[in-house]
C-alpha cells in the first residue's frame, strides 16, 4: 500500500504518472488470476493457506505516447546497425535521454 500511495504522489515530467491505485479481494476477482496465484504458491513448495487473503491491484497509469525506453533502443531510435559488427550511434539523441534519465533519479532521490 505504501508503494501505491508513494507512486500516486510522484509527479514529475520525465517519470510516468501514476493516476490511481486499486485492490480489491474476495468474491471479486478474476477466478483466472486467482487460479493462476493458487498454481503458483502450489509450486513454491507449499500449500495456498486458504486464510490468506488475495488481492487484485489495479494501476492507472499516464499514456506515455513516446513508448518506453526499451521500445525505442529495439527500434534503433538512438543507433541503426551498420553491419554484424558496427552501429550508427545518435549521440545527441542518446546524451537527451541519459539527461532526462538523470533528473527523473535526482528528483526521486531528493
Amino acid at each position: 500500500q505504501m508503494e501505491a500511495i508513494l507512486m500516486s504522489a510522484i509527479n514529475h515530467p520525465n517519470i510516468v504518472r501514476t493516476y490511481k491505485v486499486t485492490s480489491h479481494s474476495g468474491e471479486h476477482l478474476d477466478p483466472a488470476l486467482l487460479n493462476m496465484e493458487r498454481q503458483l504458491l502450489a509450486g513454491s513448495g507449499g500449500e495456498m493457506d486458504t486464510g490468506v487473503p488475495s488481492f487484485e491491484w489495479h494501476i492507472i497509469m499516464e499514456f506515455a505516447d513516446r513508448g518506453s525506453l526499451s521500445k525505442a533502443l529495439a527500434s534503433f531510435r538512438m543507433h541503426e546497425p551498420i553491419d554484424n559488427v558496427s552501429v550508427k550511434w545518435d549521440a545527441w539523441a542518446s546524451i537527451e535521454t541519459l539527461k532526462e534519465i538523470a533528473s527523473a533519479l535526482i528528483f526521486l532521490h531528493e
